[in-house]
């Protein structure tokens, strides 16, 4: 449970982190309500996907993690448009390589190291 808990924080906290690093690249205040409203489809698909593919407490495999953001991606673009917000093509590039990369590194770097020291 601990272990879990653990994952899904340290997830929203990496994908919030890249949010405010992409609102302060574009000058933007970094804001509470600004990060959780572009954070929030990426979010939710994340955990949906993790949830769907039985991936909440064992998704610290490189594979693992790149099949989860892979499909997660496109329904977190796919909330945001239903949600009302633009996409364009630059920023679902940007988002899908630097979001990704940072979920890969989260998870199959960092999270498999703190969970082999437990």
């Amino acid at each position: 449970m601990i272990r879990r808990v653990g994952l899904f924080l340290g997830d929203c906290l990496v994908l919030m982190a890249m949010v405010s690093a992409g609102l302060a690249a574009h000058g933007r205040p970094v804001v509470l309500e600004d990060v959780l409203t572009v954070a929030f489809p990426f979010q939710l698909s994340w955990v949906l996907v993790v949830w769907v593919l039985g991936f909440q407490r064992t998704a610290t495999r490189f594979r693992d993690v790149v099949r989860a953001w892979v499909v997660a991606f496109p329904l977190g673009l796919s909330l945001r448009i239903m949600l009302g917000r633009e996409v364009p093509l630059a920023f679902a590039l940007v988002t899908f390589v630097t979001h990704g990369l940072a979920m890969v590194l989260w998870r199959s770097v960092i999270a498999r190291w703190l969970c082999r020291l437990r």
